[in-house]
């Protein structure tokens, strides 16, 4: 932690933060190779790895929205917090974060409906990429999307229940 403290000292405010976004980014790099390199190859069979590219761009499609709620919010936030009014931006935070909460669930709804339509026009068997369907008897098995993903990932057998098996095989 005092060596944290001291980089911070010597690189000052702007590139802290310059170094912490870089770092952060490069996590997102590490994320993506782990899911390019291990989990799509392991998952998706191969017929059906043309379909991943345009799933990812409609993703991206639908998370437009949050990005320019983001990128208008930096913009007031910054405006604000430099002309000293901490309780505007305080409001303006809360705000725009049920907004954002708001716009994210719409997301989810219109991925929920349109998620079908597309699946099928990029003909990916049985509405999923990779993975069989399992039998689960929880919660989450309703819910879709993500957890569905994570869920057909796991090793289970057919009834749901969670598998071990050494790393080799996994």
């Amino acid at each position: 932690m005092k060596l944290l403290g001291t980089l911070r000292s010597r690189f000052g405010d702007f590139w802290w933060h310059a170094l912490l976004l870089f770092c952060a980014m490069r996590l997102g790099d590490v994320v993506n190779a782990f899911i390019a390199l291990w989990l799509v190859p392991r998952y998706v069979p191969q017929k059906e790895l043309g379909a991943v590219l345009p799933l990812g761009q409609f993703a991206a499609t639908l998370a437009l929205p949050l990005s320019v709620f983001g990128m208008a919010f930096m913009k007031y936030v910054g405006t604000l917090a430099v002309a000293g009014e901490r309780g505007q931006v305080k409001s303006l935070m809360r705000g725009v974060f049920l907004a954002m909460a708001v716009v994210a669930l719409l997301g989810l709804v219109v991925s929920r409906v349109a998620m079908g339509p597309v699946l099928e026009r990029l003909r990916v068997e049985k509405g999923m990429l990779g993975g069989r369907p399992r039998v689960r008897h929880d919660w989450w098995s309703k819910s879709g999307g993500v957890t569905d993903f994570l869920v057909n990932c796991l090793p289970c057998d057919a009834q749901g229940t969670f598998k071990r098996t050494d790393a080799a095989t996994w």
